[in-house]
């Protein structure tokens, strides 16, 4: 233990982290257990369970963290340790931040609303161009947070072969109603405010919809996004289902049924398939390829895009 307490501090001087030194050790020491380990707020008890007698370097091994992945590293010690983390800190705690903390979140490049709000005072771009059969856009979202779990979006559809330029101006805000628990889903509500640009100016049109957004974290890395809301000024119902996957940090994919429900029309169903992979915590790169489906216009599409986050959160 005092060799992995070692290399922990020569290794946080090297680095420019913050580290309090651990006091002499007390008689209550367990001498068959490792430092509690603390990982972006998750303990890994080195005295039972499956990182039993497992040292620093093994569960970092097992979680598949590497040190470039670390940001952050406190140890603590005695009465501090055991305030923090109770008696399982019997024998210090050492407590990591890792990029996986708090990555972007983003709302594209799925048809799904997420459910992740955005912190108070963090400003994130996601931008993204959309080629299909006949049609190029280009849809530019800003997001802000106001905290509270809300956030408002200014997001602007640019057509990037006819005229108008603007095809439509949406004001939304995002509301977090339920974070989930258990097998209860976390729960969002959007309200749009919609501005559509006719062509010649001739068919100008305001909207209001609504959109409730839900979310379940499933083991091994997958999870279930799905959405039902309103569309042109509720006339027509829109319905979601995605499946997701992240096998490590950096990289997710997902699979998604979208389609619109009217009772004039026939329905129109579509299917995408997408994968989102972050450069850094706070930059993400986005593709996806999608058709719709059962419809007498079956255009495939296929996107790109690029978003950043400013701010810590």
């Amino acid at each position: 233990m005092k060799r992995i307490f070692l290399i922990i501090v020569l290794l946080s001087f090297s680095l420019g982290w913050s580290v309090e030194l651990p006091p002499p050790p007390s008689p209550s020491l367990s001498l068959s257990c490792s430092p509690l380990l603390v990982i972006d707020g998750v303990p890994y008890d080195t005295c039972e369970g499956e990182y039993k007698g497992k040292n620093f370097e093994e569960i970092l091994l097992m979680l598949n963290i590497e040190n470039e992945d670390i940001i952050g590293l406190n140890v603590y010690n005695g009465s501090t340790a055991i305030a923090l983390y109770g008696n399982a800190a019997v024998n210090g705690v050492i407590i990591l931040t890792t990029k996986r903390a708090n990555p972007i979140n983003t709302d594209r490049p799925d048809q799904s609303e997420g459910t992740y709000v955005m912190h108070k005072g963090s400003f994130q771009i996601e931008n993204g161009v959309q080629l299909g059969k006949e049609s190029a856009e280009n849809d530019l979202m800003l997001r802000y947070g106001l905290g509270s779990g809300t956030e408002v979006r200014l997001e602007g559809d640019f057509n990037l072969r006819e005229r108008p330029l603007l095809e439509e101006l949406t004001l939304s805000a995002k509301k977090r109603l339920f974070k989930g628990k258990g097998r209860l889903p976390e729960i969002t509500l959007v309200g749009y405010a919609e501005y559509e640009e006719g062509m010649g100016g001739a068919d100008r049109q305001y909207m209001l919809d609504a959109c409730l957004a839900f979310a379940n974290d499933l083991p091994v890395g997958f999870g279930l996004a799905y959405n039902i809301g309103s569309v042109d000024y509720f006339k027509a119902l829109k319905a979601t289902f995605e499946v997701n996957y992240s096998p490590m940090w950096r990289v997710a994919f997902f699979g998604e049924y979208f389609g619109q429900y009217t009772s004039t029309d026939k329905p129109a169903h579509g299917l995408d398939f997408g994968v989102q992979y972050l450069i850094t915590r706070k930059c993400q790169v986005d593709a996806v390829w999608g058709r719709n489906i059962y419809s007498n216009e079956a255009n495939g599409f296929v996107a790109v895009g690029f978003s950043y986050r400013f701010g810590e959160w």
